[in-house]
């Protein structure tokens, strides 16, 4: 009995810790929310007085706070989960649901995550059925789940402690995985749908034994997994610009500059890809995407409006403000190689800027008032889009912050808007 009272009392601490780890997740302020409902699979090692070995199916639902870039935590969320394991040294089944919380650092892309809730296992061995609580701790790494759980189940003849080493894989942690404000790049669009390839990675192993170590490089090499992925769409794109520019019958140094744009964003994508694979330490392969079919425009005016508009979003703007990131961020890295590539990668993103900018010039002269008043409803629009807070994200060491980047749009955008308007000769 004495020993029952004992794990009663240490059960009934663990829960009110468990629970308080759970709530004190949910930030005070939350700049966005989600809804993930992520299932997983997991094998299932329990040791304790008898040792048992399992397999099982969870399932955690969970409200995520994205939180704004000066907050401790880049994301955090809380919600329920549920578990089932089938444990088959004694044939038989453990379920589980309850709470869980957890969060990730700005500093870190290593989640921590904490369950607390109810069990109810079958009987193994001399250990009858019972009910009891659940607590636990668990981290996701790459695509690999990790949790420890504790479970004090009372079957009648006393409270039953055992320890549980879990280890599994879901498509993506519960709380999502890492952001990053921002894209490189320049990609075809079908509407207001930037049209991307895929990238292909091959293996999935850790080469370090610091998993926090691992990870980080990982998160680095996803991120530039992803430029080279915006790399190689901006090839089609400016293969598109080339052709539109023909069919409107621009200055052949226009199109001739479009195509030199083609090979400098192949070595781009290149170079990204490279990076990436020395991160990530495995073999990767970018898809550029295919020309997608020219547009029909009903005449040659909407054609000039249309390219005035995409030179100053795509151009003028998206090119400009990728420019100088890419060159800040080169002042911050610490490898010589990444340093370079991002200084080659911001001078050619700056020239394409200033193809853009002669692109719109040229176009709004040819279309008129049409071309103008296009392009003078997107420069409002851009004016409108300023001064959104970016939505906090894990910040990769080497990376501007969101708070920088944010910065860097605002300031791009306002010398663009002071340059468009000297053009006009109204600023």
């Amino acid at each position: 009995m004495k020993m029952k009272r004992r794990w009663a009392k240490g059960g009934q601490v663990l829960t009110a810790a468990a629970f308080i780890g759970v709530v004190a997740t949910t930030p005070a302020k939350a700049a966005q929310t989600d809804f993930i409902a992520m299932p997983g699979v997991f094998m299932n090692i329990t040791f304790g007085e008898r040792w048992n070995f399992g397999f099982g199916l969870d399932l955690h639902a969970t409200f995520v706070f994205k939180t704004s870039e000066d907050d401790k935590f880049a994301t955090s969320g809380v919600g329920l989960y549920a578990q089932a394991t089938w444990l088959i040294a004694s044939n038989t089944a453990r379920y589980s649901a309850g709470l869980h919380g957890g969060y990730r650092p700005q500093d870190n892309p290593l989640e921590r995550d904490f369950e607390v809730g109810w069990v109810w296992q079958g009987a193994v061995c001399d250990q009858p059925a019972g009910h009891g609580i659940q607590i636990g701790f668990s981290t996701f790494v790459l695509f690999g789940d990790v949790a420890l759980r504790l479970t004090l189940i009372d079957g009648g003849d006393g409270w039953m402690p055992e320890g549980h080493l879990a280890l599994g894989t879901r498509r993506q942690s519960r709380l999502g995985l890492p952001r990053w404000e921002g894209s490189e790049g320049r990609p075809q669009r079908d509407g207001q749908t930037a049209l991307m390839g895929r990238v292909f990675v091959r293996g999935c192993r850790l080469k370090r034994r610091d998993l926090s170590k691992a990870t980080t490089r990982a998160a680095i090499g996803v991120q530039w997994a992803e430029a080279a992925r915006a790399e190689a769409a901006s090839i089609p794109a400016f293969v598109a610009l080339a052709r539109d520019l023909q069919t409107a019958q621009a200055p052949a140094d226009l199109v001739r500059r479009a195509l030199v744009a083609v090979a400098d964003e192949v070595r781009h994508a290149q170079v990204s890809a490279k990076i990436a694979r020395r991160y990530l330490g495995r073999p990767l392969a970018v898809e550029v995407p295919n020309l997608h079919p020219a547009t029909s425009d009903e005449t040659s005016v909407h054609l000039l409006s249309r390219l005035a508009v995409e030179s100053w979003r795509d151009g003028c703007l998206g090119e400009g403000i990728e420019a100088v990131r890419a060159a800040e961020r080169g002042k911050i890295t610490k490898s010589r190689y990444v340093r370079a590539s991002l200084q080659t990668i911001a001078r050619e993103e700056a020239t394409h800027a200033e193809l853009a900018w002669d692109v719109l010039i040229w176009a709004t002269q040819k279309g008129g008032t049409t071309a103008l008043d296009a392009v003078a409803e997107a420069v409002a629009e851009s004016a409108a889009r300023a001064g959104v807070a970016p939505v906090g994200g894990y910040r990769v060491p080497g990376d501007l912050d969101g708070t920088a980047k944010a910065r860097i749009a605002e300031a791009v955008r306002v010398e663009a808007v002071g340059r468009w308007r000297r053009t006009l000769g109204t600023g």
